[in-house]
Protein backbone atom coordinates (compact mmCIF):
# COMPACT_ATOMS: atom_id res chain seq x y z
CA UNK A 1 0.00 0.00 0.00
CA UNK A 2 1.27 3.44 -0.88
CA UNK A 3 1.49 5.50 2.29
CA UNK A 4 2.35 8.85 0.72
CA UNK A 5 0.31 11.97 1.30
CA UNK A 6 -2.56 12.48 -1.05
CA UNK A 7 -2.29 9.06 -2.65
CA UNK A 8 -5.50 8.08 -4.35
CA UNK A 9 -5.92 4.63 -2.89
CA UNK A 10 -9.28 2.97 -2.61
CA UNK A 11 -9.50 0.54 0.28
CA UNK A 12 -11.53 -2.64 -0.33
CA UNK A 13 -14.00 -1.62 2.36
CA UNK A 14 -15.21 1.31 0.19
CA UNK A 15 -16.62 -1.00 -2.46
CA UNK A 16 -18.64 -2.97 0.09
CA UNK A 17 -19.78 0.10 2.01
CA UNK A 18 -20.71 1.97 -1.16
CA UNK A 19 -22.66 -0.99 -2.52
CA UNK A 20 -24.54 -1.38 0.76
CA UNK A 21 -25.35 2.34 0.85
CA UNK A 22 -26.55 2.41 -2.77
CA UNK A 23 -28.69 -0.70 -2.24
CA UNK A 24 -30.11 0.75 0.94
CA UNK A 25 -30.98 4.08 -0.68
CA UNK A 26 -32.40 2.53 -3.87
CA UNK A 27 -34.11 -0.22 -1.91
CA UNK A 28 -35.79 2.36 0.29
CA UNK A 29 -37.00 4.29 -2.76
CA UNK A 30 -38.51 1.13 -4.25
CA UNK A 31 -39.74 -0.42 -1.01
CA UNK A 32 -37.13 -3.19 -1.04
CA UNK A 33 -35.52 -2.44 2.30
CA UNK A 34 -36.14 -0.58 5.51
CA UNK A 35 -35.43 3.12 5.87
CA UNK A 36 -31.69 3.90 6.01
CA UNK A 37 -32.25 6.40 8.81
CA UNK A 38 -34.10 3.80 10.87
CA UNK A 39 -31.32 1.30 10.23
CA UNK A 40 -28.67 3.74 11.43
CA UNK A 41 -30.78 4.78 14.41
CA UNK A 42 -31.36 1.16 15.44
CA UNK A 43 -27.67 0.41 15.01
CA UNK A 44 -26.54 3.38 17.05
CA UNK A 45 -28.96 2.51 19.83
CA UNK A 46 -27.18 -0.81 20.32
CA UNK A 47 -23.57 0.44 20.47
CA UNK A 48 -21.61 1.19 23.60
CA UNK A 49 -20.15 4.59 22.68
CA UNK A 50 -22.16 7.29 20.96
CA UNK A 51 -20.45 10.07 19.08
CA UNK A 52 -22.77 12.86 20.25
CA UNK A 53 -24.37 11.36 23.34
CA UNK A 54 -22.88 13.92 25.73
CA UNK A 55 -23.60 16.95 23.56
CA UNK A 56 -26.72 18.62 22.22
CA UNK A 57 -25.52 17.92 18.70
CA UNK A 58 -27.19 15.27 16.66
CA UNK A 59 -27.32 14.24 13.02
CA UNK A 60 -27.14 17.86 11.89
CA UNK A 61 -23.63 18.18 13.31
CA UNK A 62 -22.46 16.29 10.20
CA UNK A 63 -25.46 15.80 7.94
CA UNK A 64 -27.36 18.43 5.99
CA UNK A 65 -30.78 18.10 7.57
CA UNK A 66 -32.69 15.28 9.16
CA UNK A 67 -35.90 17.30 9.01
CA UNK A 68 -35.73 17.35 5.22
CA UNK A 69 -34.50 13.73 5.15
CA UNK A 70 -31.30 14.97 3.52
CA UNK A 71 -28.73 12.77 5.21
CA UNK A 72 -25.86 13.69 2.90
CA UNK A 73 -22.79 15.07 4.66
CA UNK A 74 -22.53 18.85 4.90
CA UNK A 75 -19.24 18.70 3.00
CA UNK A 76 -16.62 16.10 2.19
CA UNK A 77 -16.02 13.57 4.95
CA UNK A 78 -12.65 14.81 6.19
CA UNK A 79 -13.89 18.42 6.36
CA UNK A 80 -16.83 17.31 8.50
CA UNK A 81 -14.49 15.45 10.87
CA UNK A 82 -11.99 18.30 11.04
CA UNK A 83 -14.70 20.72 12.18
CA UNK A 84 -14.31 19.17 15.64
CA UNK A 85 -11.18 16.99 15.48
CA UNK A 86 -7.57 18.08 15.05
CA UNK A 87 -6.15 17.73 11.56
CA UNK A 88 -3.95 14.66 11.10
CA UNK A 89 -3.26 14.97 7.38
CA UNK A 90 -0.53 17.59 7.44
CA UNK A 91 2.55 15.43 8.04
CA UNK A 92 5.03 14.20 5.44
CA UNK A 93 3.49 10.70 5.41
CA UNK A 94 -0.20 9.92 5.72
CA UNK A 95 -1.92 6.58 6.18
CA UNK A 96 -3.91 5.72 3.04
CA UNK A 97 -7.39 6.53 4.39
CA UNK A 98 -6.14 9.80 5.91
CA UNK A 99 -4.48 10.75 2.63
CA UNK A 100 -7.77 10.45 0.75
CA UNK A 101 -9.90 11.95 3.54
CA UNK A 102 -11.79 8.79 4.47
CA UNK A 103 -11.76 8.67 8.28
CA UNK A 104 -14.63 6.16 8.17
CA UNK A 105 -12.34 3.37 6.93
CA UNK A 106 -11.13 3.04 10.53
CA UNK A 107 -13.64 5.09 12.56
CA UNK A 108 -17.42 4.72 12.73
CA UNK A 109 -18.86 8.22 13.13
CA UNK A 110 -22.19 6.89 14.41
CA UNK A 111 -20.76 4.98 17.36
CA UNK A 112 -18.83 1.87 18.22
CA UNK A 113 -18.26 -0.78 20.83
CA UNK A 114 -14.52 -0.24 20.33
CA UNK A 115 -12.55 2.66 21.77
CA UNK A 116 -12.00 5.77 19.65
CA UNK A 117 -15.03 4.80 17.54
CA UNK A 118 -12.93 2.22 15.70
CA UNK A 119 -14.79 -0.02 13.26
CA UNK A 120 -13.07 -3.02 14.85
CA UNK A 121 -11.25 -3.68 18.09
CA UNK A 122 -7.78 -2.17 17.98
CA UNK A 123 -5.96 -5.52 17.82
CA UNK A 124 -7.95 -6.51 14.71
CA UNK A 125 -8.13 -3.16 12.94
CA UNK A 126 -4.71 -2.94 11.28
CA UNK A 127 -4.62 -6.59 10.23
CA UNK A 128 -7.97 -6.22 8.46
CA UNK A 129 -6.14 -4.44 5.62
CA UNK A 130 -2.52 -5.20 6.41
CA UNK A 131 -1.87 -8.93 6.22
CA UNK A 132 -1.42 -10.60 9.58
CA UNK A 133 1.37 -12.85 8.33
CA UNK A 134 3.46 -9.74 7.69
CA UNK A 135 3.46 -9.17 11.43
CA UNK A 136 5.12 -12.50 12.17
CA UNK A 137 8.42 -11.19 10.81
CA UNK A 138 7.85 -7.91 12.55
CA UNK A 139 8.91 -6.61 15.96
CA UNK A 140 5.24 -5.97 16.81
CA UNK A 141 5.18 -9.24 18.75
CA UNK A 142 7.27 -7.45 21.38
CA UNK A 143 4.51 -4.87 21.81
CA UNK A 144 1.54 -7.22 22.18
CA UNK A 145 0.71 -6.72 18.50
CA UNK A 146 -0.28 -3.12 19.21
CA UNK A 147 0.84 -1.49 15.98
CA UNK A 148 0.35 1.97 17.48
CA UNK A 149 3.24 1.39 19.89
CA UNK A 150 5.56 2.16 16.99
CA UNK A 151 3.32 3.45 14.19
CA UNK A 152 1.05 6.47 14.18
CA UNK A 153 -2.24 5.32 12.65
CA UNK A 154 -2.89 8.70 11.03
CA UNK A 155 0.31 10.38 9.85
CA UNK A 156 3.96 10.90 10.67
CA UNK A 157 7.02 12.84 9.62
CA UNK A 158 8.76 9.44 9.37
CA UNK A 159 8.49 6.80 6.65
CA UNK A 160 6.28 3.78 7.51
CA UNK A 161 4.38 6.09 9.86
CA UNK A 162 6.94 5.42 12.58
CA UNK A 163 6.48 7.50 15.72
CA UNK A 164 10.21 8.03 16.34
Amino acid sequence: MNETRGASILHPIFAVTSAMLVFSLLGTAYGLSSNLGSTIAARTESVYRYHFKSTKQGCEACHRGAKDKDFRLQSKESDVCYKCHARVDDAAWAHGPVGIGQCSVCHDPHGSEASEFLVRKREKLCTYCHEENGLQKHVAAVHSNDCTSCHDPHSSENNSLLRH
